[in-house]
């Protein structure tokens, strides 16, 4: 991952000394990850970016290889349950939101999709993720996204990633209209 920070959960008998702590460090940390990103010049920035397209291209390549099933296809539903797991030993539990997805129309790019099949995925509620960069990873259906239309990539029934694929694609995403706006101040 391109400058992300995974945040441990805080204790469950964190007490309100622990919880300042804790905002204050985040706080301070804050400014520096979205500075990190901020501190290119525009040539600078078109070289990352071309960059991260060909490294975004090596990892689709790679993730296709590994997945069993591949499809283009409608969310359906998507329901979940939450879970906590016990780590061991003075360690945290950690709150995971177990994931149930089922999908139609579906496209199928490699293997096979039976109809009504249901595909799973877990995100852990315990992490909090600082990044300025890009996570190729990090792209599953969100709660909202029923009636979306996804490229999936799954191996023995878990998705591994999706890639939400709009009806209709805007022609600037809602992060390059907020910069033109703040350019224009």
């Amino acid at each position: 991952m391109i400058g992300s920070t995974s945040v441990p959960e805080m204790p469950m008998t964190s007490s309100p000394r622990n919880v300042l702590s804790l905002l204050l460090c985040a706080a301070l940390l804050a400014p520096f990850a979205a500075g990190a990103c901020a501190i290119a010049t525009p040539e600078q920035q078109a070289e990352y970016r071309r960059k991260a397209v060909i490294k975004a291209k090596e990892d689709v390549l790679a993730l296709r290889d590994r997945a069993d099933l591949v499809f283009m296809g409608w969310l359906k539903r998507l329901d979940f349950h939450q879970e906590t797991r016990d780590m061991g030993p003075g360690k945290h539990p950690q709150v995971l939101q177990v994931h149930e997805a089922v999908f139609d129309t579906v496209d199928v790019i490699k293997g096979t999709y039976t109809p009504g099949q249901t595909l799973t995925f877990t995100t852990n509620k315990s992490l909090v993720t600082i990044s300025c960069g890009t996570d190729f990873m990090d792209s599953l259906p969100q709660e909202n996204g029923v009636g979306e239309h996804y490229l999936v990539y799954a191996k023995d029934g878990v998705i591994l990633r999706t890639n939400h694929a709009p009806r209709k694609p805007q022609v600037l995403q809602a992060h390059e209209e907020a910069q033109l706006m703040r350019a224009m101040k």
